[in-house]
């Protein structure tokens, strides 16, 4: 196996563990490093990967410790940096040395209670949960959806989904994880957003289109109504248009002021499908999945609630207190 040298920086009395050749190598660092880690590496498919595999770890030494992100890494995360972000604790210039170091001392004491940092066997749907309560409880935060292109529906929960290895997974599983556990009182969930979803594969990624009732063809142009006041006509801007003037259709009669000679109480659809060419005035929705392509009316889709979710009193007896291989004090 591949030994890597320890990069170990003091900095503020703590001891930082400079995460770039651990990232490149792809290998975890042993819990008991450092009390900060550090990611200093511009990779940024890499630093998410990496951090995923944390998350995934066993040992609460490596999955609680606080991980931090050198700013000087920011411009070159692209389109992963908002997960990035989510998957650790922020960036290291943005915390100050106060509540780095409470992190540091509540991590320390959590892990403290144990009599073994590494979890036991247990299924995956109690691995996740114990988790979660493991972090939310260190860190004092809450379960926040994030909007995201790379999710299957526009909105992830970074940190649990990385327990899984696909998108559909992670929609699936923890969206049931999280709504099992709210349900059994472990914790508290609080509306956040709705959201619509293609029936067929979940996707919240969807193009709206209007289409001509008649055709159902979408290649359509928008124009004003015109009406005229004088002779009550009433017809797309383009009847009016007569080199560069606007003149009446009906009585030739040359309009010069809107408000005046006539007004725009709406607007036309023409169909550009030369086969139709039909005007209307309502235009129906249509609405077709970006992923997977299939057609719907917008009542056939999937309507679905997303919640943000806090740690309840019944979970935190359960699985802080009451978790695995807490020590036992013995009155002497």
């Amino acid at each position: 196996m591949m030994q890597i040298q320890p990069k170990i920086e003091q900095i503020n009395g703590k001891q930082f563990l400079l995460l770039n050749d651990f990232i490149d190598a792809d290998m975890l660092p042993a819990g008991d490093m450092g009390d900060v880690w550090l990611v200093n590496s511009t990779q940024g498919s890499k630093v998410k990967k990496f951090l995923r595999q944390v998350l995934r770890s066993n040992d609460r030494r490596v999955y609680l410790k606080p991980i931090l992100l050198e700013d000087s890494i920011r411009p070159f995360l692209g389109v992963d940096a908002a997960i990035i972000g989510r998957l650790s604790d922020g960036y290291f210039e943005a915390m100050s040395p106060l509540k780095l170091a409470t992190l540091i001392d509540q991590v320390h004491y959590y892990l403290n209670r144990f009599l073994n940092p590494v979890l036991p066997g247990m299924d995956q749907h109690e691995r996740v949960l114990q988790y979660i309560f493991d972090l939310a409880y260190t860190r004092g935060s809450a379960i926040i959806p994030l909007r995201s292109h790379q999710s299957l529906t526009g909105y992830a929960y970074p940190r649990i989904d990385s327990f899984f290895f696909n998108i559909k997974d992670a929609y699936m599983n923890s969206r049931l994880i999280l709504k099992k556990a709210a349900e059994e009182g472990f914790l508290v969930r609080t509306y956040h957003d709705t959201q619509h979803l293609c029936s067929d594969c979940n996707s919240g990624f969807l193009n709206y289109h209007e289409i001509c009732p008649k055709c159902k063809n979408h290649n359509l142009k928008a124009m004003p109504l015109v009406h005229h006041f004088r002779c009550a006509y009433v017809g797309p801007e383009s009847d009016f248009m007569l080199h560069d003037n606007m003149v009446c259709p009906k009585c030739s009669t040359a309009l010069r002021n809107l408000g005046v000679d006539y007004d725009k109480p709406g607007k036309v659809f023409i169909c550009k499908n030369q086969q139709c060419n039909h005007k209307f005035q309502e235009a129906p929705i249509r609405v077709c999945c970006v992923d997977c392509g299939k057609e719907h009316d917008p009542y056939e889709l999937v309507v679905k609630k997303v919640y943000e979710y806090a740690l309840a009193e019944r979970g935190i007896q359960r699985y802080v207190y009451g978790a695995h291989g807490i020590k036992t004090e013995v009155n002497s």
